[in-house]
């Protein structure tokens, strides 16, 4: 029944219009059969979904790491849940086919924070586990923080914002997800040099400009 729907709602829903695939040579198909087999894993591991009792879904979550309120989070945390041990957990849903280390877990910054926010929010006190659900590979995996690495997280974190707070120039560096970018064509590390010098008349740098129906910072 849960794959029938949902190949029922991506009949329904899936425009080709509107979504690009930038992948090249990956159709359609290639990401429904994932969708399926993903929906399909979670559902064999965890049925008769009793073991748990869902706190919130898409729950946002606002907070500030430091007494003054100087430093200030928000985010979504995917899954809020409490186990059967009476421990609160932070669920995250991951589609990716690979799984990270147990060591790359242990230094995750995002679920951690959210921690921060829920023992705020929520005034918990008792053990609260970090969870990542790798559905395409069919993986869970856990981690947890001590009052300490909380606390560094906190400090980490402050001194990250501040570093972006005062940089005055964005220079752009070159990464993996560059070939997902809208705005390569316009990145001074994919212009050419002689392109690069090219301003469009009446334009001063920083000005917001809107080309292609796109607004873009030159």
């Amino acid at each position: 029944r849960v794959l029938y729907r949902y190949q029922q709602n991506w009949e329904e829903r899936f425009d080709a219009d509107r979504i690009r695939i930038v992948r090249s040579g990956t159709e359609p198909d290639f990401y429904r059969t994932n969708g399926a087999r993903c929906l399909e894993n979670y559902y064999r591991r965890h049925y008769p979904f009793d073991a748990d009792e869902t706190l919130g879904l898409e729950k946002r979550i606002r907070f500030q790491i430091d007494e003054e309120g100087k430093y200030k989070i928000r985010g979504v945390i995917d899954r809020l849940v409490r186990a059967q041990d009476g421990a609160l957990e932070i669920h995250d849903f991951k589609t990716s086919a690979r799984v990270p280390s147990q060591a790359t877990l242990d230094s995750d910054r995002q679920l951690a924070l959210y921690e921060i926010g829920v023992r705020q929010q929520l005034g918990e006190e008792g053990a609260i586990r970090l969870v990542w659900h790798y559905v395409r590979p069919d993986r869970l995996c856990t981690s947890v923080r001590t009052p300490e690495q909380l606390a560094e997280l906190r400090a980490a974190t402050a001194r990250v914002i501040d570093r972006i707070r005062s940089e005055e120039e964005w220079a752009p560096k070159r990464g993996p997800l560059c070939d997902w970018c809208d705005y390569k064509e316009i990145c001074p590390e994919f212009r050419k040099p002689e392109e690069a010098a090219v301003q469009p008349s009446g334009v001063e740098a920083g000005e917001a400009v809107s080309t292609k129906d796109q607004l873009r910072l030159l």
